[in-house]
């Protein structure tokens, strides 16, 4: 009972001060009302579970980029939402990953939320300010919310940027809510410290939600994270950005030295490789193929069939990739 009284549910008003302050540091994003609209969550996954909670109800329809995260589907499966999918394509050329404009619009005609993973997982696709553009004109258009994922924030690599959309783009501000969390930036996955910064008119909905599914995050970890933000601010543009650099590096040119296809990652810490031309590997299915490395190579990795959702891709795509960790 002591930590209710110091804290409440919606986190220490100093942490979510300190959280403001982040974003006002690093992105010029000044308007961040700490004691309305920052919630501190139980890591980025109750952040977008609470998100959903609070904007969807049974039967609306969320469109989610695939391959995704697995934790989007099973979350609207838990609140009765439906996923729709869009499928970003690789293009080994540009050493990119892509959406087809006209599908997103598909998409987003028929939902009510979009769930934005930016850095992407597992892809490393980092969307562009003109990407992201083109995102917010048809979520505008359709009236749909934007959840973002935005955990990998702070690994961008190649001159990449990431960008936050209330900031780059005002007038998304009243339909956004921005998720996020330490646990990656800080190595820190199992301290289950994140937040969500939401629109005034949702502030109270949220909080509403968050405190019946968790009611806070825990207390001592919250004094962490206020020291984990205190950090200075080459720390979180320089240093964290140089550590995964050589890690991928290396990783990427041993996958490619076995024969994998490996797009340079723009940001996260993943590698989504292409299988198919590896030797004794090509007529594998996507987890025996991750079997076989598990076995004969000693090497783990993630079957690209867990990231996808639509029928197509998981026939296509999904078949093709595996996904490697450099963390």
């Amino acid at each position: 009972s002591e930590y209710w009284w110091t804290s409440g549910p919606a986190g220490r008003a100093d942490l979510r001060a300190s959280i403001a302050e982040h974003y006002a540091t690093l992105y010029g994003w000044a308007t961040v009302d700490p004691a309305s609209c920052v919630t501190v969550t139980l890591g980025a996954t109750e952040a977008v579970a609470s998100a959903l909670r609070t904007l969807g109800r049974p039967g609306d329809r969320v469109a989610i980029f695939e391959p995704f995260h697995e934790l989007y589907p099973s979350q609207c499966a838990l609140f009765y939402l439906e996923p729709v999918y869009v499928t970003l394509r690789e293009d080994p050329k540009s050493s990119s990953w892509t959406f087809v404009e006209s599908e997103l619009e598909e998409a987003l005609s028929q939902s009510r939320i979009l769930i934005l993973n930016t850095p992407h997982n597992p892809t490393g696709k980092v969307f562009s300010e003109a990407e992201l553009g083109t995102i917010v004109g048809l979520c505008e258009k359709y009236d749909v919310y934007i959840v973002t994922d935005e955990i990998y924030e702070h690994m961008t690599y190649g001159g990449r940027a990431h960008s936050v959309i209330p900031q780059a783009f005002p007038r998304a501000a009243d339909r956004t809510l921005v998720c996020n969390s330490m646990g990656k930036s800080a190595s820190a996955t199992g301290w289950r410290l994140g937040w969500c910064i939401t629109p005034l008119h949702l502030s109270s909905a949220y909080r509403g939600v968050h405190d019946q599914l968790v009611v806070m995050a825990p207390h001592p970890v919250q004094y962490a994270a206020m020291a984990y933000l205190a950090l200075p601010e080459r720390y979180f543009r320089e240093i964290l950005p140089a550590r995964y650099v050589g890690r991928l590096s290396l990783l990427a040119a041993a996958l490619r030295e076995a024969g994998f296809r490996v797009s340079d990652p723009e940001g996260a810490y993943y590698l989504f490789a292409a299988y198919r031309a590896v030797r004794g590997m090509g007529d594998l299915g996507p987890t025996d193929a991750a079997s076989y490395l598990m076995e004969t190579v000693g090497v783990a990795c993630v079957p690209g069939d867990n990231f996808y959702g639509s029928a197509r891709a998981l026939a296509e795509e999904g078949r093709e990739y595996l996904r490697f960790a450099a963390c």
